[in-house]
């Protein structure tokens, strides 16, 4: 039957196979398959938490992540045995077995989820810090600089 479908589901993030430690609790995952004669259009939008280690502070902290993937499938037997085992980037349209019964997006998804998470690890309460605040200087003005680090110093 052509048309949309919606779909709603909660998945514990652990259950994922070789998704990244970070991601911790349920993700969220909603979204729509739209099928148009032997063509499926899949959009998925997935809300999950990564606990992270703040760069500055080092304090554990959870932040919210929120991707959204879409995946155009086609049937055809030949470009499905073609990319059997094989990651096809999400641009490009995936191939189905005429007798699929099911879409599975799990590398897609995995795959945004592991690039929404920041290169910087910063606390939300750090954001808007100047690191000089949080960790400020001596009375003297002067960093209070460990023995070991004392040469290094005065390469500045």
């Amino acid at each position: 039957m052509n048309g949309p479908r919606r779909f709603e589901l909660k998945v514990p993030a652990k259950t994922i196979p070789d998704i990244v430690p970070e991601y911790v609790g349920d993700l969220v995952i909603s979204g729509q398959v739209v099928r148009v004669g032997q063509r499926y259009r899949v959009n998925v939008d997935v809300l999950g938490v990564a606990r992270l280690i703040c760069d500055r502070s080092l304090e554990e902290f959870d932040e919210p992540v929120r991707i959204h993937v879409d995946c155009e499938f086609v049937v055809d037997a030949e470009m499905a045995l073609q990319q059997l085992g094989q990651l096809v980037d999400p641009e490009d349209v995936h191939g189905l077995m005429p007798d699929a019964t099911e879409i599975d997006v799990t590398d897609e998804v995995r795959q945004e989820l592991a690039l929404a998470l920041p290169m910087r690890r910063v606390a939300p309460q750090y954001r808007n810090m100047e690191l000089n605040q949080l960790y400020p200087l001596d009375k003297d003005g002067s960093d209070t600089v460990d023995e070991r680090w004392a040469a290094l110093k005065k390469l500045k």
